[in-house]
This record gives C-alpha cells, structure tokens and sequence, in this order.
C-alpha cells in the first residue's frame, strides 16, 4: 500500500462493540490455520461505511467538520446474517455481512455526500453491510474454497462512529482512530 508523503488514508466505520463475537472470532476463527489467507486483528474488525482514501492532511480537519451531522443521528443496531466469501465471482476476502439496515444505509449515503465536495476522488459507498474478517493472501481458485462457519444471528450496537487512519507497519496494518462521532 503505498501513501502519497503528506497525505493519511482515511475511512469511517462502526467499531465492533459486541464482545461475545470479538471471543467467537479470537478462539473459534483465528484457530483455523489456513495459509490460503490472513485472519483481520481482532482491534481492527469494524463495520465499514465509507473508504475515503488517500487525503492531504490539509483536508483533514475540513472533512472532520463535514462529518458533524453524526452528532444528531440516532444509535441503532446491526444483525449478523452470513459468513461468506467475497466478492462472489473472484472471492479475496472473507465477510460477516449484515443484513440490510435502513439507518446504516442513511448515514453512509449522508457521508458520501457531505465528503464528495471535498474529496472528488471518492468513490460511491458498497451497498453490502460487513465486517472483513481475512483476506486472502493470493488468488485462488472457487474449487480450492472451504466451507466456512455458520453464525447465529448476532446483534451489533451501532454506539459511534469513527473517522479512522489506515497506518502500515512492520507488524501489519493498524487502524488508528482520528476522531469519534458518540450517536444519540
């Protein structure tokens, strides 16, 4: 991943607050050894809403100030529906996708707009709701594909949302929070 000097890479999303998945996907997902592909830390997992991309950090404080809408939006809450293999035709990740959430979908669309002014290289958001728990370390096959864990319906308070900074490192990516948006 290379990060032009003088910019951050930046994206919002809801942090995972449910510790009963967090300890599901410590002690039940991560032992599953697979050199196929990488499990996400357990620190990183999160509800994406929009990636931004790479920002000057001149422009930082400008979408920050964009993002105060969030302060009047009302806390709600996400319910797990499948593990899966995404995307479908030339799968690179592994997913617990959400099921489809009118609130989710409402705030992120509101971010798109209020950032797309200020970021013309912004792309529109990815309609599917999701955590990505791995990532695969290289191209494979469909036929190469195992057959993965079954979740019971789970809930996921939506609390805050979190303007985050994508930082590589020696030990792998970090995301590192920038600033927090408490829901009502």
């Amino acid at each position: 991943m290379i990060i032009p000097e003088g910019h951050k890479r930046l994206f919002t999303g809801i942090p995972i607050e449910n510790k009963y998945f967090l300890e599901l996907v410590e002690t039940e997902l991560h032992s599953i050894n697979n050199p196929l592909f990488r499990w996400t830390k357990i620190q990183n997992l999160h509800f994406t809403l929009l990636f931004i991309g790479n920002v000057p950090n001149e422009n930082i404080n400008n979408i920050i100030n964009a993002m105060q809408f969030l302060y009047d939006e009302k806390k709600f809450s996400l319910l797990s529906d499948i593990i899966c293999y995404a995307p479908t035709k030339k799968p690179r990740m592994i997913w617990l996708q959400a099921k489809p959430n009118y609130n989710f979908l409402q705030i992120q669309r509101n971010l798109y707009q209020q950032i797309k002014p200020l970021h013309k290289e912004l792309q529109p958001p990815k309609p599917k709701i999701h955590i990505t728990l791995a990532r695969f370390n290289k191209k494979i096959k469909h036929y190469s594909l195992q057959e993965l864990p079954r979740i019971s319906p789970t809930k996921f308070p939506a609390n805050k949302v979190i303007l985050w900074q994508t930082v590589p490192t020696n030990q792998g990516i970090i995301y590192k929070p920038l600033q927090e948006f408490p829901l009502k």
